[in-house]
């Protein structure tokens, strides 16, 4: 899309992006609620 990277997860999408903080891959998760924190994100925006 535009050439910006995206990512399709498989199931949950706080899931995949808390794995993507934790892989080093991005810096932190944009979410309008907690649950990212659950599965291991550090840093929410």
């Amino acid at each position: 899309l535009m050439g910006i990277p995206y990512v399709n997860a498989p199931t949950e999408a706080e899931a995949q992006c808390a794995a993507l903080v934790k892989e080093g891959k991005v810096y932190g998760v944009g979410t309008e609620d907690m649950d990212a924190l659950t599965f291991g994100a550090d840093v929410l925006v």
